[in-house]
């Protein structure tokens, strides 16, 4: 059984009030009762993710030195479509950075933003999100907000078959060799038992899925 704890009002005002934390930090509009269930499965594979990633860092020269949270990330980007404009959200789960301690300075970071997909999602809707995505690569926001040159969007999903449809369906919305910057794959790689397994070959993209072809977060060193 896993549980989830939170702070209700009364004691995120107390820690505003001792100088513990912001508002800002806190976000007093959550409430206990507004963490339906859904939300708290959501919340809880995100936290799996995140537990698999730094224990994975532990024993690998792969390490996880960034992993950041909340509204902070929320975006939006403008798109011209059939000469009208159009907004499309851009609002990640998560944002983290992977530096690779055995390459030299300055090749050794990667970054990525995470969506984690438990298949509440509609394939439109899916499509939408990505495309997003893809436009705001294409517009250089990543690194106006974020100070980066490149990343990639991570997406895991709770089955296998499930990362394929999103690799076909994100396949219909942008170019196809832009679909090596969107990796898919299945929760059950994300382990804290056999944490190896993360940093391994395991995300299919929409560019070659089909072809059975599988790659790991980092590259794996020139030999």
């Amino acid at each position: 059984m896993k549980y989830v704890y939170t702070i209700n009002r009364a004691a995120a005002t107390e820690l505003v009030e001792r100088g513990v934390a912001s508002k800002e930090t806190l976000d007093l509009r959550v409430r206990l009762h507004e963490l339906t269930e859904l939300f708290l499965r959501h919340a809880l594979m995100l936290t799996d993710v995140h537990v698999a990633l730094e224990v994975a860092s532990r024993g690998s020269p792969i390490k996880l030195v960034e992993w950041r949270e909340g509204k902070e990330l929320y975006d939006s980007v403008i798109l011209l479509e059939d000469g009208e404009r159009k907004k499309y959200p851009v609002r990640p789960d998560a944002f983290f950075t992977l530096q690779d301690t055995r390459r030299p300075g300055g090749k050794n970071m990667a970054d990525f933003f995470l969506e984690v997909d438990r298949s509440t999602t509609t394939s439109k809707r899916f499509q939408r999100k990505m495309k997003g995505y893809w436009g705001y690569f294409k517009e250089g926001l990543h690194e106006k907000k974020y100070g980066i040159r490149s990343a990639r969007v991570i997406t895991i999903t709770l089955t296998e078959a499930r990362a394929v449809n999103l690799c076909e369906a994100v396949r219909e919305v942008i170019p196809r060799e832009e679909g090596r910057f969107y990796y898919f794959a299945p929760v059950k790689w994300f382990s804290v038992s056999s944490p190896e397994q993360v940093f391994g070959e395991i995300f299919m993209t929409p560019r070659d899925y089909e072809t059975g072809k599988r790659y790991s977060l980092i590259p794996p060193l020139a030999k």
